[in-house]
């Protein structure tokens, strides 16, 4: 049973993720911009937040749009920008392009904002993953990372911090990750592979430790 629909979000590919904290639905669209909208938003609704412009470093991905995710605990948005400057290729045969930046926001930041962080640089290795996850109790976010992998960074992390752990996917699996998943109780991460229509679960204890 539907009980409520939302028209105004006529986007394609929309990547969003849900606060349950505080009952958020954040949608990031081509623009590049992020969309904040009450669970209880109805019809023809307008965004209780808008997060856009220059000053907020957002870029799209090559999908359009930026990725986002929360973590509700730390009150903090974070944003990841994929669609980098420049082209060619990485030593893993990756498209430079993926090459981007982890924004981190206060949750509730809108308009023109600069950014309380900016995860950025070589080695930092982010790359394009199509979802960002969040593990407040310990304040890592997981994103993907060049080569087809999956890292961890902390909310604390700015400018050219690598990641704090790695997974390197494809290079165990030759399977790229197009999504990612945790799974806190059992101290495991599961990651999608729309692609090759696989999913892949891996032992990650010391994210949650």
């Amino acid at each position: 049973m539907i009980s409520r629909t939302m028209h105004s979000l006529a986007y394609d590919s929309v990547k969003m993720t849900y606060d349950e904290v505080h009952g958020e639905i954040i949608i990031p669209v081509a623009g590049p911009k992020v969309l904040v909208f009450s669970r209880e938003s109805n019809g023809d609704a307008a965004p209780i937040r808008v997060l856009a412009g220059p000053d907020t470093q957002i870029r799209g991905s090559r999908r359009g749009h930026p990725l986002v995710g929360v973590d509700p605990v730390n009150n903090l948005l974070i944003v990841g920008s994929t669609g980098g400057e420049g082209g060619g290729r990485d030593s893993d045969g990756e498209s430079a392009r993926g090459r981007g930046s982890l924004l981190i926001f206060d949750r509730t930041a809108s308009g023109n904002t600069k950014p309380k962080a900016v995860i950025q640089g070589p080695n930092t290795a982010f790359g394009g993953v199509g979802q960002i996850q969040t593990y407040p109790p310990k304040g890592w976010i997981i994103a993907g990372a060049l080569g087809g992998g999956i890292g961890a960074w902390s909310i604390h992390d700015s400018g050219d911090a690598p990641p704090r752990w790695k997974i390197p996917v494809r290079q165990i699996t030759g399977v790229a990750p197009s999504g990612v998943a945790l799974d806190p109780v059992h101290k495991e991460l599961i990651i999608a592979s729309g692609a090759r229509n696989v999913l892949l679960t891996f032992s990650w204890p010391e994210i949650f430790e």
